[in-house]
């Protein structure tokens, strides 16, 4: 049985890293049945630009004032970012504000990929790492291979995730297939789906020989074409009582596991990791309900300084599992 009580960072660095998650909006180009309506239906507006460069303005701020960080990674995401009509002027502003703070950012962006490859050729330069989210529901294996083949080419750190429901396990596995026929060795991974008619957080109910091959990158390469930081982005270790019993594991390996309940752990969410949601909310972590009670049209914020005990019974969100935590203080 897989026992541990911390989950730790492989490289010094990353304890000077802050993790922005950044909910454009809810709108997607696709509608997953595995997928939470709130994700999806665009029952609110995008953010104002203004909005998100004061909030990224601020966060900028804190954790290097505060908290001395040195690294950022933003991460756009939805809904479908791509369809955020002042990307453009985000990315931009991201990346001035930075140098005024002397820091390295990196602008991270999880899409389902549907854009034509015109545009993905045009708006490459955006971005420093891209990752693919397939959707077998919707998405065609050839554009989301072409697509991720662009990002490469680009020299832009690449990762296609296969989002593999059980009903169409068969499916997933052909389309796989299809996409392993790319021109470059980026890096893909079969990704656990949650069952959002359950209680969140549950799995979907997967063979042992399932959830074996969800334990398993299906190849892995791509995150070496990027120098912007050291190495691969979120890298962590396992341990008990201060040793190592599971070197290299990623969120999925948790999932997988059934390992991601984590309630009275001490989380770095909101040190390491921060969250702005589709409604505007400021939270610690990806999908941590646990609030810093501000919102991103006020005129302060309320942002952390110090690990927060988690309340919560299940962690669900990949982003989340990955933050550094502990049954101890450290």
């Amino acid at each position: 049985m897989l026992e541990f009580d911390e989950v730790s960072y492989k490289y010094d660095w990353q304890h000077n890293h802050l993790y922005v998650d950044m909910v454009l909006g809810n709108t997607c180009s696709y509608s997953c049945s595995y997928c939470p309506d709130s994700l999806h239906d665009g029952s609110v507006p995008w953010h104002s630009i203004d909005n998100l460069k004061k909030f990224t303005s601020r966060v900028l701020s804190h954790y290097s004032t505060n908290l001395n960080k040195q690294f950022y990674t933003f991460n756009f995401l939805g809904g479908e970012p791509s369809l955020y009509k002042h990307l453009i002027e985000l990315c931009d502003h991201v990346k001035n504000e930075s140098e005024k703070y002397n820091s390295t950012s990196m602008i991270e962006f999880l899409t389902n990929g549907y854009r034509k490859e015109k545009w993905w050729r045009q708006n490459i330069h955006l971005f420093d790492q891209v990752n693919i989210s397939h959707h077998p529901e919707f998405a065609r294996p050839e554009h989301s291979r072409n697509v991720a083949d662009i990002v490469a080419e680009n020299k832009k750190r690449t990762s296609l995730m296969v989002l593999m429901p059980p009903v169409l396990w068969n499916e997933c596995l052909n389309q796989i297939e299809i996409i392993l026929d790319s021109k470059y060795m980026f890096y893909m991974n079969p990704k656990v789906v949650l069952d959002k008619k359950s209680n969140i957080g549950n799995l979907y109910k997967y063979t042992p020989e399932q959830l074996e091959f969800l334990r398993q990158d299906i190849r892995d390469h791509g995150y070496e074409t990027i120098d912007i930081f050291p190495t691969k982005q979120r890298c962590q270790h396992l341990k008990l009582k201060n040793l190592i019993v599971q070197p290299d594991i990623d969120a999925n390996f948790i999932l997988s596991h059934d390992k991601h309940h984590f309630k009275n752990w001490y989380c770095y969410a909101g040190v390491d990791i921060i969250h702005l949601d589709h409604e505007g909310n400021i939270r610690y972590g990806g999908a941590c309900p646990v609030s810093t009670n501000s919102n991103i049209t006020d005129n302060k914020y309320n942002l952390p300084i110090e690990p927060v005990r988690c309340p919560v019974k299940v962690c669900y969100c990949c982003d989340d599992i990955e933050c550094r935590k502990s049954t101890y203080v450290k």
